[in-house]
């Protein structure tokens, strides 16, 4: 999966954050160039601004949410819009299967909880969801 963004208030060039759906490793680009982590406490991304300073991006997971978390100068940048309270609960159905299938019904819930919550944060309408 990817992401296209900007650092709010900042003359940043557009960046693309990409994240393995298969081994959940992350990648930063900037202009097209990888942009590399720095061996620090939250392994930052440090960004090069137009005008000569640089600015760390904190990425982290969400659980269960496969949305990662982006934090920049103490402030979360969000990639895409937030689930309501009534879409996490019909997202999260599936995971009621550990209440008949054990270890295997929560995993399988846990993968039908993941894909419905792609499906609700997908640009299709009403219809195309369904």
């Amino acid at each position: 999966m990817q992401w296209f963004f900007r650092l709010p208030g900042t003359q940043a060039p557009l960046l693309r954050l990409e994240r393995s759906p298969w081994t959940g490793r992350v990648r930063m680009y900037a202009n097209g160039r990888e942009v590399k982590r720095v061996k620090r406490k939250g392994r930052p991304f440090v960004i090069e601004l137009a005008d000569g300073t640089t600015r760390e991006v904190f990425i982290k997971a969400r659980g269960l949410d496969y949305l990662p978390r982006v934090m920049s100068a103490g402030k979360e940048i969000y990639l895409d819009r937030r689930l309501t309270w009534f879409e996490w609960l019909l997202g999260g159905l599936p995971f009621l299967l550990v209440v008949n299938g054990g270890a295997l019904g929560g995993g399988l819930g846990a993968v039908g909880l993941m894909l419905n919550l792609r499906v609700l944060r997908s640009r299709r309408g009403v219809v195309g969801k369904g």
